[in-house]
């Protein structure tokens, strides 16, 4: 897997709730937190990843490998709707991912 291919993971492909999980189970803290509030904080870290993993392959010039992005936005709404479109992908990529591993052991 070559670093864009990650970045594109960690974006939409569930990468961030992976890594998001991840992080949490490693944060002693995190454990005494409920499921729910658990939940929150993994869409907050993925949404964060999901975002400089964007940020990433923009400033490495491979936007084209993101295909619903047609341009680089220019204004502040576009901007606003593209950071929107990019935590929205993470979180349900993450949210898909782990359904499908930790749910599915249970």
């Amino acid at each position: 897997m070559t670093l864009v291919q990650f970045l594109v993971w960690l974006i939409g492909g569930g990468g961030g709730g992976v890594i998001a999980s991840w992080v949490i189970e490693k944060w002693c803290w995190a454990q005494g937190l409920q499921s729910e509030m658990k939940r929150y904080l993994a869409w907050a870290i993925t949404a964060l990843f999901g975002m400089g993993a964007f940020f990433l392959l923009g400033w490495l010039g491979e936007t084209a490998q993101i295909s619903w992005l047609g341009s680089w936005p220019q204004t502040a709404q576009e901007w606003a709707n593209t950071l929107w479109i990019v935590a929205t992908f993470g979180i349900l990529g993450g949210g898909v991912k782990h359904a499908r591993t930790v749910l599915s052991e249970k």
